[in-house]
């Protein structure tokens, strides 16, 4: 698949998807919808049609919706004028469908024939980590890993297995170093370093076997909702991460089309796997709390909620996004400064 082509169509179809969210929201519960725009201005050409503008525009990237009376409650038919319940679900519309939208390229990719990796031969040292047990023992990258403890390895399971139930007993590795066997003696460690692993190393298949696959419906459903149920403990993970290293952990826009034109080499199933995590990716992002994010308005409309629907000042709403935006445009500075 074009590389370039898949960029385009991935990242316009998970932010158009997210924006339909909320136009399909605002138009269920009658908040009156200005605009609705596929891609971003300068304007090609326009229509209207039920009180609502569509636009199509030169920057064909994404989509954005404008509603009447995002920032005023005086407007008549406005977003403000809504009750906080409607405004909260407006706000939620656009992540919660890009969920969905996940949940649907997840299955659609299982359907898809791709050549997919279904093993290999011989365990393979792709790293050995700058004062670890592996480092100390004269373990080195290219090294292949034959026996741990007398007993033959023949996957990467094996070698976790096999290191796990010796860690903080020193145990010999037999390695393969250009055709010549080679004897190593290490002590696994109980608690290693975030990141590296009982004997700081990153390994795996010296040769991967691949095959063409792909799933009928029913299966391909039920693989779908076994890869969502895993998304809890992945964004876990990913947030544990974060914290410990937010410039390698962050992606923005140019790390995501970097990464689509990588995945695009591999043929159209991994390209829409790819479009269903960055779908989640997405919505996670837009959940967060922090206006002008849709997190931040469904938590000032949960507020106002609790104070049975009178709304916060506009001068208080006001300081609140202004700085919400300077946080996010700093985040964003720094996200494509990493990606970069």
């Amino acid at each position: 698949m074009n590389p370039i082509l898949a960029i385009f169509i991935v990242l316009f179809t998970v932010v158009f998807v997210h924006e339909l969210g909320h136009f399909i929201a605002a138009k269920m519960f009658r908040v009156e919808v200005l605009e609705f725009g596929i891609g971003f201005p300068p304007r090609i050409f326009s229509f209207r049609f039920r009180g609502t503008e569509y636009s199509f525009n030169l920057i064909f990237f994404g989509a954005f919706v404008k509603l009447a009376g995002e920032k005023e409650e005086s407007v008549q038919g406005g977003f403000y004028t809504k009750s906080p319940l409607v405004r909260f679900i407006v706000g939620a519309a656009g992540p919660i469908i890009n969920v969905f939208l996940a949940f649907v390229l997840f299955t659609f990719g299982f359907m898809v024939p791709s050549n997919v990796v279904v093993g290999g031969e011989g365990i393979k040292v792709f790293q050995v980590a700058s004062g670890s047990p592996a480092a100390d023992s004269g373990m080195q990258t290219g090294d292949l890993i034959l026996k741990i403890a007398g007993k033959e390895v023949k996957t990467p399971d094996d070698v976790h297995d096999a290191i796990g139930a010796n860690k903080g007993t020193e145990t010999e590795f037999l390695l393969s170093r250009e055709g010549k066997g080679v004897l190593v003696q290490l002590t696994p460690r109980v608690n290693p370093p975030r990141g590296e692993g009982s004997i700081g190393i990153r390994l795996g298949y010296a040769e991967l076997t691949r095959e063409i696959r792909s799933l009928a419906l029913g299966p391909a459903l039920l693989e779908s909702s076994k890869t969502m149920l895993q998304v809890p403990e992945l964004l876990r993970q990913f947030f544990s991460q974060v914290f410990v290293s937010p410039g390698a952990t962050l992606m923005g826009p140019i790390g995501a089309a970097q990464v689509t034109g990588e995945v695009a080499k591999f043929g159209m199933g991994p390209v829409i796997a790819l479009a269903g995590s960055l779908s989640i990716g997405i919505a996670v992002f837009n959940f967060f709390p922090i206006p002008p994010l849709d997190g931040g308005g469904m938590v000032i409309s949960i507020v106002e909620g609790f104070r049975r629907g009178r709304s916060i000042s506009p001068r208080s709403r006001k300081y609140v996004y202004t700085v919400g935006t300077i946080l996010l445009g700093l985040l964003f500075v720094m996200i494509t400064y990493n990606d970069i």
